[in-house]
């Protein structure tokens, strides 16, 4: 019925932004998705419960999570402070004299 698929589509739209905490972007795709804009504040209202849980449980995505838990290398979104001062030509070795063009 009707009914059940609004659920899916609530629950599928919480499920995206519960994995990967996309909050706009998971309400912009379901909603795209079953072509129905009138669904859009009750989407809305499945994902922001979904990230109030998903805040309360983890500090990261469900993917970033697992990530960490199994002490994968991982590139954090921010660099290390201690490359604040530094700039490009800093990390780059001497041009050698050979290299150099006349």
């Amino acid at each position: 019925s009707t009914k059940s698929g609004v659920y899916a589509v609530v629950g599928s739209a919480a499920m995206l932004c519960g994995f990967k905490q996309m909050t706009l972007a998971s309400v912009i795709i379901v909603v795209e998705c079953v072509n129905d804009l009138s669904l859009a504040p009750v989407v809305m209202l499945g994902v922001a419960v979904s990230m109030a849980v998903n805040w309360s449980l983890n500090e990261r995505g469900h993917d970033e999570e697992v990530i960490h838990r199994k002490e994968l290398p991982f590139l954090e979104g921010e660099a290390p402070h201690g490359l604040d001062s530094l700039v490009a030509l800093n990390l780059c070795d001497p041009i050698p004299e050979e290299a150099i063009l006349p």
